[in-house]
């Protein structure tokens, strides 16, 4: 007879995607002894975290960066058009398992910093900008809508 523990097998897998993604599997503290809610942690993970491989690059008609963020987006282009990971330009919260993205869960949408050098916070994300680009990722493309303030005063209408 073939004895199999599916739950077990699964919280493995989401273990496992989980690391690979660099999260630590324990900070998803007592979600993670329950499948169901254990595996839409990783799935929202996943949408987070976009896989690292070639896209094209679509801007929206009008879209537009400020002068002073015209290297940084070009770098970002590059990372899109090569399959480079995309996680520098993300929010530094993407480091957070249980952390909740409202634009990325409600809207589908994406917002990236358009810094051209790393962070003198954090190396692994570049440095942060007001500036943010929105954009939807998809499989083959990711399409860039607007570049508008990160700040909620300055841009009150896509920060409510």
């Amino acid at each position: 007879m073939i004895r199999m523990d599916f739950r077990a097998d699964l919280r493995a897998h989401i273990d496992t995607r989980l690391l690979e993604l660099g999260y630590v599997p324990e900070a998803a503290g007592v979600v993670r002894a329950e499948e169901a809610p254990y595996l839409m942690l990783l799935l929202r993970a996943l949408r987070r975290m976009p896989a690292a491989t070639p896209r094209q690059a679509i801007l929206a008609p009008g879209f537009e960066v400020p002068s002073e963020h015209v290297d940084g987006f070009g770098a970002l282009i590059r990372a899109v058009e090569n399959g480079a990971s995309l996680r520098p330009w993300l929010s530094t919260l993407v480091r957070k398992l249980k952390k909740r993205d409202e634009l990325l869960d409600d809207w589908g949408i994406h917002h990236f910093h358009l810094g051209a050098v790393p962070s003198a916070k954090n190396r692994d994300f570049v440095a942060r900008t007001d500036e943010v680009a929105f954009a939807m990722v998809r499989p083959d493309a990711v399409y860039f809508l607007v570049a508008t303030s990160h700040n909620a005063q300055k841009a009150p209408n896509v920060w409510t």
